[in-house]
């Protein structure tokens, strides 16, 4: 059986309506990144491969296409307004570790669990002393949802905050910016505009 024969056997489809509500929830449309997918566009064009990027504005995914030998040979930018169905892979894909440690940002230094939570919870106050409706979101107990219509990932900086409507993504991130600096236990400060 061949490789794409062996992908499609092993995918999950989404129907349009349910592809429609993915794209609508920023937790869900993150989701899909690194994991397998057929990607059918308008005219039945499919791209197969790895979720690289998706653009939560624009609904626009980039799909890395690889060969047999695990390299990327080619990068397809499926526009989010002609992306009619995305079938998923289940589970991790074996691909998408390679592709993740490809492209994803590789931070300076790792985060621990204790000192995320204290940002979280410190960019938490500021948002609501800022009478900002916002809540942790309760399925992963780390992204900060803003009234249902934004939200911010962790490590909670402005390249983590995520919204469809341009002028609340815009002041959302001004706020995180002016975020005073918090005092941590080892009397450095940390600020969470990166």
């Amino acid at each position: 059986m061949s490789t794409s024969a062996q992908a499609v056997q092993n995918t999950v489809a989404t129907s349009e309506g349910e592809w429609k509500k993915i794209r609508d929830d920023p937790v869900q449309l993150e989701a899909l990144l690194f994991k397998e997918a057929i990607v059918r566009c308008e005219g039945n064009y499919c791209y197969m491969g790895v979720v690289q990027a998706i653009d939560p504005v624009s609904k626009s995914l980039i799909v890395a296409q690889l060969n047999g030998q695990k390299d990327i040979t080619n990068l397809v930018l499926c526009m989010g307004s002609s992306i009619e169905d995305v079938f998923v892979g289940e589970g991790t894909s074996k691909h998408g570790a390679l592709v993740q440690t490809l492209f994803k940002q590789q931070t300076k230094e790792e985060i621990s669990p204790t000192r995320l939570n204290a940002l979280r919870d410190h960019l938490l106050s500021h948002l609501r002393a800022h009478q900002l409706p916002v809540e942790i979101d309760l399925k992963d107990g780390e992204t900060l949802r803003i009234a249902q219509i934004a939200y911010i990932a962790p490590p909670y900086t402005v390249k983590e905050v995520y919204c469809q409507n341009e002028i609340v993504m815009e002041r959302i991130t001004k706020l995180v910016e002016e975020i005073p600096p918090m005092q941590a236990s080892t009397e450095t400060n940390i600020t969470l505009s990166s």
